[in-house]
């Protein structure tokens, strides 16, 4: 009996001291599965911030991005608009001028009419020397006159002509 209470208790001693270390081993292996799963836990947590963040700067970069972009395409569109205006000013300011001096010409073409009928009534009266004599002298000054007038107008017209090209330039 003494026999058999002293293997009892042996095996109850070992069976103890295996469970007790069969419990540390289970405990460190434990502790141990549990720091892999914490620094695991912890690296993916550290790279969803950073994929967040890096996605956060990238909507922040398309954000900057579109309003600059926006703001280059209002410019442009407000620059044409301004050069488009100039032009259609250039255009109506031209057209006007040229009515003003179609205007002009044709008074001057009635009076030069009016003068050649005045002539002519002058030439049918009594004094046809005489008549003749001023109307040749009137004729070749206002020959002279009509020379000296183009003359003058070309130079207007060259002067103004070139004002124009160099407004044109500077616009």
């Amino acid at each position: 009996m003494l026999l058999l209470r002293k293997s009892m208790e042996r095996w109850r001693n070992r069976t103890a001291s295996e469970l007790d270390l069969y419990s540390r081993v289970s405990t460190l292996n434990n502790n141990q599965c549990l720091r892999a799963a914490l620094r695991a836990w912890k690296s993916r947590l550290k790279e969803k911030r950073q994929r967040e963040w890096r996605d956060d700067m990238r909507g922040k970069m398309k954000t900057v991005r579109e309003k600059r972009e926006g703001k280059l395409r209002k410019d442009a569109w407000a620059k044409w608009r301004q050069s488009y205006r100039s032009h259609l000013s250039g255009l109506r300011y031209t057209e006007r001028l040229i009515l003003r001096f179609f205007g002009r010409w044709k008074i001057k073409l009635l009076t030069v009419d009016h003068l050649e009928a005045a002539g002519n009534e002058f030439l049918s009266g009594k004094d046809a020397r005489v008549v003749e004599r001023c109307w040749s002298s009137w004729r070749r000054a206002a020959d002279l006159r009509n020379a000296e007038r183009s003359v003058a107008d070309n130079v207007g017209l060259r002067i103004m002509g070139n004002a124009m090209n160099i407004w044109k330039q500077h616009a």
